[in-house]
Parts: structure tokens; C-alpha cells; sequence
């Protein structure tokens, strides 16, 4: 019988981790809606594609728990088997919740939805590389490279998205400061103080945004790429690992804000915001395995080899 090839640790696991924030954001969306809680889609199905019926809001409410049923069963099974169909229906349902926001006008920077948006619906076709990348001789090279390319302009993207919107003094983000100090930390702060914190935080954001798009590779560039610069290599070994632990670090308190921002204690409905944010912090991490795990034998295989032994 012809043997498989077997899936190097790194791609393993990013896989792995990258399995968990789909089902992990699936399952946020689906409470949401089940809960009766505000959605981007949502709100678009009531306020124009059925806004001329008798009751909008009911049937808003019945076709998207249709949809968002059929989006948690496709990540479900995505866990045990992630076949590429199922990851483009999940990746265009969350593309489709992204448009549904910038559709809805009324609400302020609607017009970002979709960039801020970009890891999250990227997500799927990431562990798509890493699913189908390793079962063809042609394309087994361009795995790592190109899962890596799509995590840095997803991450890199949504990092730089959220900068700009800090920047631009987003409200949403001042109350979350403002909240979050006040419910954590006990400590009042004012408006402009606020709005100071945010363009620290914008600044920051951009810095490491534009410090992905070179680290650990050009999106897309293969290993072999800062072999030509060895000063640059030898950097780029000790400034990966805390760049990216930043970002997942970063990525989950920003997600964890929701929660305490609005304040504390948390109720029920708050825990969706942190939970769909799941690929802010899991994003990174998976990055971050393919990073350092480039060339690790596997831990385990699509089938058992013929030879004990893997290749790099």
C-alpha cells in the first residue's frame, strides 16, 4: 500500500490550535444568536433584505439560526475532519457576517468591518494549506511558507486595522479603557486621558503590524530568504518568539476587555465578544508553532509510513 506522507509537528499543531478558534467562534456566534443578541448579519437581514415584510424581526431571527446551525455543524466536523469545503462554507459565512457590518451604515467606521474582520474569515483557508499543503509532492514545500503568508497578513491586518482605529478615537474602545479601569483597576479616568492611551495603543499596533509583514519571513518567501542577510537572520531568531507571544498576549486582552469593560461581574451574554475573538490569540500561537517547529519529525501521520523516518 503506498504510504502518505506524514505531517511535520509544527503544521500539526498550528493545525490543531487553528481547529479550536474555528469551533470556538462558531460555537460564540451561535449562542449569540440563540440568545437573541445583536449580530452584523442580523441586523442586515432586518433592516434591508426583509425590512418590506409584516415581521422582520422574526424572520431575520429564523434564517439566521438556519444558517448559524449549519455554520457550527460544518465547524463540528471541521474538528475531526477538515475538509476543504466545509472551510470555505465556514470562511464565507464569517466574510458574510463581516459584509452584513459594512452594509449596516448606520453604525460608526461600518466601512473597516470587513479588514477588522480579515483573520478571522482567513482562519479557515490557513488550516486549508496546512490540511491539503502536506498530500502533494508539488505543493508539500509551499505548505509552511504559505500558511505562515496568510497568518501574517491576516494578523498583521487586523493589528493594523484596529491601530488606525484607535487613532481615529473609535468610542467603542475609549468606553472599553475607560470601563476596564474603572471595573479592574478601580481607578476613575477621564475622556482625554483615554483617548491619550488610545494613541499609544495605535502607534503600537502598527509598529508590530509592519514588524510581521518582515518577521519571521515576507509573507509568502520561503526559509531560504534571510540566508542572504545573516546579521537580519540571527535578529529575527531572537525577535520572533516575543513579537508573536505579543500579539497573542495582546490579541486575548483586548478580547478579555469586552468582558471588563462593560462591568464586572461578567454576565452570560458578554463571554460571545471574547470567545469570537478566538483567532486574535490563537492566530499567533499557530504562527508562532510553525515558526519554531519547522522541521520536527511528526507526531503523527495521515496514515502509518512505510519508513520510520520523516522527512524535513
Amino acid at each position: 500500500m503506498k504510504a502518505r506522507v506524514p505531517i511535520p509537528s509544527g503544521i500539526a499543531a498550528a493545525s490543531l490550535l487553528l481547529r479550536i478558534a474555528i469551533i470556538i467562534h462558531a460555537a460564540a456566534t451561535f449562542l449569540s444568536v440563540f440568545t437573541y443578541q445583536f449580530t452584523q448579519f442580523g441586523t442586515w437581514l432586518f433592516m434591508e433584505a426583509f425590512h418590506n415584510l409584516d415581521d422582520p424581526a422574526s424572520a431575520a431571527f429564523y434564517v439566521e439560526r438556519i444558517l448559524v446551525s449549519i455554520y457550527l455543524a460544518a465547524a463540528v466536523a471541521v474538528v475531526f475532519a477538515p475538509a476543504w469545503p466545509l472551510l470555505i462554507l465556514i470562511s464565507g459565512y464569517i466574510f458574510m457576517e463581516s459584509y452584513s457590518g459594512l452594509r449596516n451604515t448606520g453604525h460608526l467606521f461600518s466601512e473597516w468591518m470587513p479588514a477588522a474582520y480579515m483573520l478571522r474569515y482567513l482562519t479557515p483557508w490557513v488550516l486549508m494549506v496546512l490540511t491539503v499543503g502536506p498530500r502533494f509532492e508539488k505543493t508539500r514545500a509551499w505548505t509552511r511558507p504559505a500558511a505562515m503568508g496568510l497568518l501574517q497578513l491576516g494578523i498583521g491586518g487586523v493589528f493594523f486595522v484596529h491601530g488606525c482605529l484607535a487613532w481615529m478615537e473609535h468610542p467603542g474602545f475609549i468606553d472599553l479603557i475607560i470601563g476596564t479601569f474603572r471595573n479592574l483597576f478601580r481607578i476613575p479616568m477621564n475622556e482625554s486621558a483615554a483617548v491619550t492611551i488610545l494613541k499609544g495603543i495605535a502607534v503600537v499596533d502598527w509598529v508590530v503590524a509592519l514588524a510581521l509583514l518582515l518577521y519571521p519571513n515576507p509573507p509568502f518567501a520561503p526559509d531560504s530568504f534571510w540566508n542572504r542577510f545573516p546579521k537580519a537572520a540571527a535578529a529575527r531568531r531572537r525577535l520572533v518568539p516575543p513579537l508573536l507571544f505579543w500579539l497573542a498576549g495582546w490579541g486575548l486582552v483586548t478580547a478579555l476587555s469586552r468582558l471588563t469593560g462593560p462591568g464586572l461581574p461578567v454576565g452570560f451574554s458578554q463571554y460571545p465578544a471574547l470567545l469570537t475573538r478566538a483567532s486574535h490569540y490563537l492566530g499567533p500561537l499557530a504562527l508562532y508553532v510553525l515558526f519554531i517547529l519547522p522541521g520536527h519529525r511528526p507526531h503523527f501521520s495521515l496514515n502509518k509510513p512505510d519508513s520510520p523516518h520523516a522527512p524535513d
